[in-house]
């Protein structure tokens, strides 16, 4: 199975159960930037182009309340990519202060 379907069929319980365990909101991104796990459901299919910056860049980065004024949907928090096989398939990002 490819890495990205593998992606899509478990990221909505990965946001779930790891939201559960953190107590924070979580959402993964697919490799294109949309989000494809995600705790609140008016989010799913949003583009997320934090978290395609993510992705590309392969690092992990924060975003603050000024960061996300002008993107619908998208809260400040931090991101990493998801790398398998030295290729980012995916983001995953944590909502919340950027200084937490």
């Amino acid at each position: 199975m490819e890495d990205t379907m593998f992606l899509e069929k478990i990221a909505q319980t990965v946001a779930d159960e790891t939201s559960k365990i953190i107590g924070y909101q979580v959402s993964i991104a697919d490799e294109k930037g949309y989000l494809i796990g995600v705790n609140d459901p008016a989010r799913f299919g949003l583009f997320d182009k934090l978290s395609l910056e993510v992705i590309k860049q392969k690092k992990m980065l924060h975003w603050t309340p000024r960061d996300v004024v002008d993107l619908p949907g998208i809260f400040p928090g931090s991101s990493a990519p998801i790398i398998v096989n030295n290729k980012a398939i995916g983001a995953i990002g944590v909502i919340g202060k950027a200084e937490e």
